[in-house]
């Protein structure tokens, strides 16, 4: 007796075509997601005159000898620090009954593949990005970012810290580091033209404006609605100087509002589905 599993590819009943509250803006060549539209409002959620498109990794590796020895002692420079993004070679057309369904495959060195679905949600003004990442072993050092340009007129950036909500740059205290914050599961911006929160329950740690090091940054308030999540890096001598192979499951959830209003991350115990491997 012999047995063969065949996958029947049914077709949904009623896929999203059409999302009430925004609209995609994608690059003609890669069809990567160049900006998003937040319709009831008419504004762009992100910052083109940027070198990042929204949700992007950024992978940033040292160079030259001593690179780490270099990193712990403050004494590399920005121009040894060469940063690339990974290349979209593969786009995927999925349908969803509750969202419309963006997935794009990545190619760059550091992983074996890497894969981002956006889901766009229908009934609710809400974005959901997936990244995930079947990384390789990595001996030399290396940091990866996520980056959010948002476009966010006079932006004030907000983050829970042990239950109270704290103003990035006004409510920290004096002479304290501003170049990493501990974000804990995500950011709230209020600007003049939008009120945003971005959701992080995978990765708490956010870097405001400008992906920096060895700034300090003592006396730092954003000045823009850009907003860099760190996902890994091996630099300092209190990391493993070596990633190992792993896959890597990356949410980051976006909502939005008219301005005013008080927007908060998600909090973690909300359910998720993970992609199967």
């Amino acid at each position: 007796m012999k047995f063969e599993l065949v996958q029947i590819d049914k077709p949904l009943a009623n896929p999203v075509r059409i999302n009430q509250f925004f609209e995609l803006v994608t690059e003609p060549k890669s069809g990567a997601i160049k900006n998003v539209i937040y319709k009831p409002l008419n504004k762009s959620l992100f910052d083109e005159n940027t070198a990042y498109l929204p949700g992007q990794l950024v992978i940033e590796r040292p160079q030259g000898d001593y690179s780490r020895e270099a990193i712990v002692a403050r004494k590399l420079e920005p121009e040894n620090i060469i940063n690339t993004v990974p290349a979209v070679f593969e786009k995927l057309n999925e349908d969803s009954e509750y969202a419309i369904r963006f997935k794009t495959v990545q190619r760059e060195r550091f992983a074996r593949r890497i894969e981002q679905q956006w889901d766009i949600f229908d009934r609710i003004p809400r974005i959901e990005i997936t990244t995930t990442i079947w990384m390789k072993e990595n001996l030399d050092p290396i940091a990866a970012y996520f980056a959010f340009p948002f476009a966010i007129e006079s932006p004030k950036a907000f983050y829970n810290s042990l239950g109270a909500l704290v103003q990035v740059g006004a409510d920290q205290m004096p002479n304290t580091c501003g170049e990493y914050n501990t974000i804990q599961n995500g950011v709230s911006y209020q600007g003049d033209n939008i009120s945003l929160a971005i959701s992080t329950p995978d990765l708490p740690l956010g870097i405001f404006d400008s992906i920096v090091r060895g700034k300090k940054r003592t006396t730092f308030k954003p000045q823009t609605g850009h907003f860099y999540n760190i996902a890994f890096q091996n630099y300092w001598i209190t990391n493993f100087s070596v990633l190992y192979p792993t896959k890597f499951v990356i949410r980051h959830i976006i909502e939005c509002d008219k301005p005013g209003t008080n927007l908060l991350p998600i909090e973690n115990n909300e359910f998720w589905a993970y992609p199967s491997i």
